[in-house]
């Protein structure tokens, strides 16, 4: 029982299929076939009922656990002793969260590449569950998402906390509303309603994810039907409220303080929705981190506290 037939074993179980699993791992069926095969007999029974359907039995059930745990004792052994014998090349797998991954995994990884352009990584863009079933299975190193684990066998680091927020031009708020420049400020300190956004074109979350599900809740209680623009995702939504086309609401990072004087760019906090997005770096609590890990996880805290720290309200 290798370490390669566990891994060739577990890509058939969860492809339940020889053809995919095959093309998964870049290998001949009749190769992977032999493999399954060979793996059966040592075990003694079969791992999969192959008619009428293709279908792990409770043997395979059993081995499927043990071998994931096999497999990522390994591979945390082997970091441990690449990382004492420092070793020139590092690899790192992560998983994202698509809020992390559209707006900050990029600017990010290049961070961390100015330290360490020898070091491979791969990311992988999921729901929070799945990464943080991934994590716990050795699947993935660690993961960033705005979402707490609720495994005991994952730690977190804190990284950021976003208010839910409105970001919107100047003129355009001012030419939706009829205020008055001047009757701006009191939003600066006190934040502003969903309801004295109803004059402005919104650009909302799409439909399905948390936040969205909050506002339409709002909508539907208050009986606020919105003008909705677009349905988009947070980094449309900002990129679409800066060129003056809406307001868009979600958790955004403050715009930094020097911009078009004439024509800012707002950010408004909302005082009637009591919601924040905490960002976290989750791995689990016995994985060994190596060295590039740890320097991973440094510039990542290091990213996000110092672009909260450009960003700042307006003063006015």
């Amino acid at each position: 029982m290798t370490n390669q037939s566990l891994s060739y074993f577990l890509a058939v179980y969860e492809e339940r299929s020889i053809t995919r699993a095959a093309k998964k791992l870049y290998v001949s069926q009749q190769n992977l076939s032999a493999h399954i095969q060979r793996l059966e007999e040592e075990c003694g029974c079969p791992l999969f009922r192959r008619r009428p359907s293709f279908v792990p039995t409770l043997a395979a059930e059993r081995l499927e656990k043990t071998a994931r745990r096999i497999l990522r004792m390994q591979k945390e052994v082997l970091s441990e002793i690449q990382d004492i014998a420092s070793q020139k090349r590092g690899q790192i797998s992560i998983g994202c969260s698509s809020y992390i991954a559209e707006s900050h995994i990029g600017p990010l990884l290049c961070e961390f590449f100015k330290l360490h352009s020898d070091c491979s990584i791969s990311t992988s863009v999921e729901i929070s569950r799945r990464l943080e079933q991934m994590t716990t299975d050795g699947t993935i190193d660690l993961f960033l998402s705005s979402y707490l684990p609720k495994s005991p066998l994952l730690a977190a680091v804190f990284l950021f906390n976003l208010p839910l927020s409105v970001m919107v031009r100047k003129q355009t708020f001012l030419s939706h509303t009829g205020l008055s420049e001047q009757a701006l400020k009191p939003f600066f300190k006190h934040g502003i309603s969903l309801k004295q956004l109803a004059p402005l074109p919104l650009i909302l979350p799409c439909r399905g994810w948390r936040l969205r599900e909050i506002l339409d809740s709002y909508f539907e209680e208050h009986t606020f039907s919105p003008n909705i623009l677009l349905e988009t995702q947070h980094s449309n939504s900002y990129l679409i409220s800066s060129e003056g086309f809406g307001a868009g609401i979600s958790c955004f990072i403050p715009p930094p303080k020097c911009q078009d004087s004439e024509n800012p760019l707002l950010y408004l906090p909302l005082s009637d929705i009591e919601y924040s997005l905490q960002a976290n770096a989750c791995y689990r609590k016995d994985h060994y981190l190596t060295s590039y890990e740890q320097d991973f996880l440094e510039v990542t805290r290091k990213y996000f506290a110092a672009i909260q720290d450009i960003g700042s309200v307006l003063n006015y």
